[in-house]
């Protein structure tokens, strides 16, 4: 049941984190954004990403590791409500960087919670697993907001639909709450 779990969650943020790196240099093209500065939030996603797996990983030290990979999850999900209401490229870059920051965190601590639930033998296979999740809500992401954003003409409905998403892959995180071994806390 546990990975289960982790498997559903991490499809379900699969889907919109792939819509971000594929659309939001276009999103901030219709904030008025210049292509090179539209393109630059991709960037900014990416050391957000690194800051996230140096600063929630320390944090998994302190918090419990589960608990940092719930709250990495969550980040991720916030971070589409500020896209979704983003009236201008400082909101985007705010976007960028908490979700840059939640998704290097998740990145970090997932493999040292599949270790906690399921042992470190045979952890390459288990993470393996676990990240063809990954591949699979970034194979079909973003051709499904596509087809929402042409079905609708702009990105305010593809954007929801990630948060929704978004949103339930952090609950499905929340019955793991303290089911990892070696959670401290």
């Amino acid at each position: 049941r546990p990975f289960r779990l982790l498997y559903v969650s991490l499809l379900l943020m699969s889907f919109p984190l792939a819509v971000a790196f594929v659309y939001l240099p276009a999103s901030g093209r219709t904030l008025g954004a210049s292509h090179v500065a539209s393109a630059a939030l991709v960037g900014i996603l990416g050391g957000a990403s690194v800051l996230g797996r140096i600063a929630l990983g320390t944090v998994a030290d302190r918090l419990g590791r589960m608990r940092t990979l719930q709250l990495a999850t969550a980040m991720m999900a916030l971070s589409y409500v500020i896209w979704l209401i983003a009236d201008g490229y400082l909101a985007l870059v705010g976007y960028a960087v908490i979700m840059g920051v939640g998704y290097g965190g998740f990145i970090a601590v997932s493999p040292t919670v599949l270790a906690d639930l399921f042992g470190p033998r045979g952890l390459g296979g288990t993470v393996g697993a676990l990240y063809t999740a990954a591949g699979l809500g970034a194979l079909a992401g973003p051709p499904l907001a596509g087809y929402i954003i042409d079905a609708t003409g702009g990105y305010r409905w593809a954007i929801a639909a990630a948060l929704v998403l978004a949103v339930l892959s952090a609950a499905f995180l929340l019955p793991l709450h303290g089911a990892a071994r070696g959670e401290e806390r």
